[in-house]
């Protein structure tokens, strides 16, 4: 069974290989904005994403200006984390818990 993000790939590909047989660059430029589009939701539902997100914030914590708002970001993420929740990382990381932040452990 195919994915609707395999689906999706599959139309881009075989819509990108025509415009290119058409050379339409400004085509051409628009269907690449899709592609990136989906690379990042393709990326953002792979829970090693986010564990890696979380990884970096507490990596680069020291450099951020604000101390205060990864404190808390990190602390929500060190806790759904610890209950083996990496599928509840991406709320806690981008903000839909409370927070405006995004990062990784």
């Amino acid at each position: 069974m195919e994915t609707s993000s395999k689906r999706e790939t599959n139309t881009l590909a075989a819509e990108i290989e025509r415009i290119i047989s058409e050379r339409k660059a400004e085509r051409l430029r628009k269907q690449i904005d899709l592609v990136r589009s989906l690379y990042w939701e393709i990326l953002f539902a792979q829970p090693s994403f986010w564990v890696e997100q979380h990884r970096r914030m507490e990596r680069e914590q020291a450099k951020m200006t604000d101390q205060a708002a990864p404190l808390g970001l990190l602390a929500r993420g060190a806790i759904v984390w610890g209950k083996n929740n990496v599928i509840g990382l991406p709320k806690t990381l981008s903000g839909n818990s409370g927070s405006a932040a995004k990062g990784g452990r």
